[in-house]
């Protein structure tokens, strides 16, 4: 797996007021997008991913929405600092997406309040199959950041983690982030991880349906192909809507077309490698197995200009017990899981027996109702007849197996910061 090292210059920083830079950001911005655009080393492949790129100044504010009244203790504290090594690792991605909306926030925002001289002195971000082109086209001028890329088999995970660090925020498998934290151990160092999901989709009796139906769709972010760890990819229909909602859920997945990135008509990508492929049709053959009837997609799009690449058709499964390991283990993948429920005390039961927490979304016009259960349902982000979004300054993050700790919000700055308790007599 290659490692790319991201290294701000050593030695001591002086802190910057928060909106200088926020300002220094939006200014560069829009030359950053056209650097995106032009590198001859990108290629057109990530020419259409420039209309999300021009989102990514709201994902830019995510870290830098304090709370006034907390923004006014932050900055006028000198004393809250972390001196030492902040890893930064993450998942396989496009880091032409991720990037900006992720790790440059954390390093910028960090002057809003003085996470020591040296802030974020080392940062580091794994990925296994992300285009090497975003990353050249992002990072730009050498003078801002030094880049070093380790290749080969070694074990990207024991070089990573046999560097001394204070603070390590992973994004991953709850399998790695385990292994992560007990090597934070060893240092005694505090972590953030946001690790998977297997999220859930609640469907009420009296919800909006044709809403409610298109958050199913929505949540399952087919247009990543399911590669998210917010993904909603367990759908609870209450019976009496059961038909009625699955039906036009099979109406609107057909939308998502997967193709080639540099065909307009193409609604969905494929899975980052061979690897991944091979593991959402081997979770795809296990369901049939388990008795889940299949009822949209499950194998190859057709087309000959699509049969060198990882594509997966969007792919529904009906008739799903939560016993099924389709329903309990993160695919990472276009795979929905339809089940039906009637009673509220086992609906919850189902949705909390899985090991993750991270997201949930409720689907009724009852208010009351829908209180009750995002406090019953075991996850750290709860949406309530909506799904996908987070909005700025509301901490992101889970329960359980989902990871420790939170992100895009006051939470994730103070993580980054240690207390001092200084008592003077004069």
């Amino acid at each position: 797996m290659p490692v790319t090292i991201i290294a701000m210059p050593a030695g001591p920083r002086q802190p910057r007021p928060r909106r200088t830079r926020q300002a220094d950001l939006f200014r560069h911005l829009p030359h950053l997008i056209q650097r995106l655009v032009r590198r001859r080393e990108i290629g057109r492949i990530h020419r259409i991913a420039v209309r999300r790129l021009h989102d990514q100044p709201r994902g830019f504010q995510h870290p830098l929405a304090l709370h006034p009244a907390r923004e006014r203790e932050a900055v006028s504290g000198d004393d809250g600092a972390i001196e030492g090594e902040v890893i930064h690792v993450d998942a396989f991605g496009n880091l032409v997406t991720n990037l900006p909306a992720s790790l440059l926030p954390r390093l910028l925002a960090a002057g809003a309040i003085r996470v020591g001289e040296r802030t974020v002195s080392r940062v580091v971000r794994t990925y296994g199959e992300a285009p090497r082109g975003s990353l050249v086209a992002l990072l730009g001028s050498q003078e801002a950041l030094e880049v070093a890329v380790v290749e080969g088999a070694v074990d990207a995970s024991t070089r990573l983690l046999a560097l001394p660090f204070d603070h390590i925020f992973f994004t991953g498998s709850p399998a790695v982030g385990q292994v992560v934290m007990a090597a934070a151990a060893r240092h005694l160092a505090s972590v953030t991880l946001e690790l998977g999901g297997k999220n859930a989709c609640i469907v009420y009796p009296d919800a909006n349906l044709e809403l409610a139906t298109a958050g199913a769709v929505n949540g399952m972010n087919f247009t990543w192909c399911g590669q998210s760890c917010g993904s909603t990819s367990r759908l609870f229909l209450h019976e009496s809507v059961h038909d009625h909602v699955l039906a036009g859920i099979l109406e609107k997945v057909r939308h998502y077309q997967p193709g080639l990135p540099t065909e307009l008509e193409t609604t969905m990508g494929c899975v980052v490698s061979k690897d991944q492929f091979d593991k959402v049709m081997r979770y795809i053959d296990i369901a049939k197995k388990e008795g889940a009837r299949l009822v949209h997609g499950g194998k190859r799009p057709d087309g000959a200009h699509l049969k060198a690449g990882w594509f997966v058709e969007p792919t529904i499964f009906a008739d799903v017990t939560q016993n099924m390991r389709i329903a309990n283990e993160e695919v990472f993948g276009p795979i929905l899981s339809v089940l039906k429920w009637s009673n509220e005390e086992d609906l919850f039961r189902q949705v909390n027996s899985v090991e993750y927490g991270l997201t949930a979304s409720i689907w009724t016009r009852d208010l009351a109702q829908a209180h009750r259960a995002a406090a019953q349902v075991q996850s750290g982000f709860v949406w309530v007849n909506h799904v996908g979004s987070h909005f700025i300054g509301a901490s992101f993050g889970g329960y359980k197996q989902s990871g420790i700790g939170r992100e895009e919000g006051f939470d994730e700055l103070l993580s980054f910061t240690q207390s001092k308790n200084v008592h003077v007599v004069l």
